[in-house]
C-alpha cells in the first residue's frame, strides 16, 4: 500500500483507503471483465466455427476463454505501471491501535 506524503503511520493504525473512481473501474475491467469477455468471445467462435459442436466442446471452449481472460488480466494489473495506479493510498489516520473498530467513519 502506498502512503500520501507527509503520513506517518505505525502498524496498527486505521487509515481511509482512497482510490480514483476510474482506477476502480480499470481494476474491475481487468480483474472482472476480461475473462467474461474472453469466455463469451470464446464461446461464440466456438460455435460459429463448429455449428454442431457439443456441449462439452462449448464448455471447453468456455474454460479456455476464462483462463485465456484470467492470464492476461493477471499479466496486465502485474505491471508495474497499471500497479502504481490500481493501489490504494493511505490518505488520512483515523484511529490508533486501541481505539473502538472503524473509529471516525
Amino acid at each position: 500500500m502506498r502512503v500520501a506524503d507527509g503520513l506517518h503511520l505505525r502498524p496498527g493504525d486505521c487509515v481511509r483507503l482512497e482510490l480514483a473512481p476510474l482506477h476502480l473501474l480499470r481494476a474491475a475491467w481487468l480483474a472482472y471483465g476480461l475473462p467474461l469477455l474472453a469466455l463469451v468471445l470464446s464461446v461464440a467462435l466456438a460455435t460459429v466455427v463448429g455449428e454442431r459442436a457439443s456441449d462439452a466442446g462449448m464448455v471447453a471452449a468456455g474454460a479456455a476463454g476464462l483462463a485465456a481472460g484470467l492470464i492476461a488480466g493477471r499479466r496486465l494489473l502485474l505491471k508495474d505501471s497499471c500497479l502504481r495506479h490500481l493501489t490504494p493510498v493511505a490518505s488520512e489516520k483515523v484511529g490508533t491501535p486501541g481505539d473502538a473498530p472503524y473509529a471516525g467513519t
